[in-house]
């Protein structure tokens, strides 16, 4: 492992246990404070809907300036009996690392994709959606470099244990916004779609 994975995985692990607490103390006090019942969709959901989100993300990678920002997107199933939604993610960014003076040039190119399910919080509130979940997948890593003996070496990809935690807004009856925090993309905000 490189060094800067290492220093990447050092300071996600740090993050996700802060943040994964955060997510089960919202979970659970959000959850049985508002919840009207634990076993129905909230009203803009309904069992068999398709939830479609594509935004920006952001991941904290150390020393480094984002080249392109996360860009993310996700489709779910909402199952039938339970408030549960199932589907996929994609993500895709890249990050780049100068050596003092500018002398040579990093750029790491990170493409995480995987399987997730989110339950869906039952508040009364119109149009609103409040999920927490969980991501199991892989993240593929390759960087390159410009200096002068330039290299290729796809390194540090393996699978990615994440969670998420969330809300949908629908202002119409197919279309809103979407807000998540979570792992690996810290902050994720953008279109929500539902058919």
């Amino acid at each position: 492992m490189s060094y800067p994975a290492l220093r990447q995985v050092i300071y996600t692990e740090v993050f996700m246990k802060r943040a994964l607490l955060f997510l089960l103390v919202f979970g659970v006090v959000g959850g049985f404070t508002f919840s009207a019942d634990l076993m129905d969709y909230p009203p803009p959901l309904d069992s068999g809907n398709i939830l479609v989100d594509v935004g920006l993300g952001y991941v904290f990678v150390p020393d480094t300036t984002i080249k392109i920002p996360p860009i993310v997107a996700s489709a779910e199933y909402c199952l039938p009996s339970v408030p549960i939604s199932v589907g996929g993610l994609v993500g895709f960014y890249q990050y780049e690392k100068k050596a003092p003076k500018e002398l040579w040039v990093e750029t790491w190119t990170y493409v995480t994709f995987g399987a997730r399910a989110n339950w869906h919080w039952n508040i009364d509130v119109s149009g609103l959606d409040l999920y927490t979940g969980a991501l199991f997948g892989y993240n593929y890593f390759t960087w390159f470099s410009d200096r002068p003996y330039g290299y290729v070496e796809p390194a540090n990809s393996g699978l990615v244990f994440g969670f998420q935690g969330g809300a949908h807004f629908y202002f119409s009856e197919y279309v809103g916004v979407v807000a998540e925090l979570g792992f690996p993309f810290l902050a994720k905000v953008g279109l929500a779609l539902k058919f």
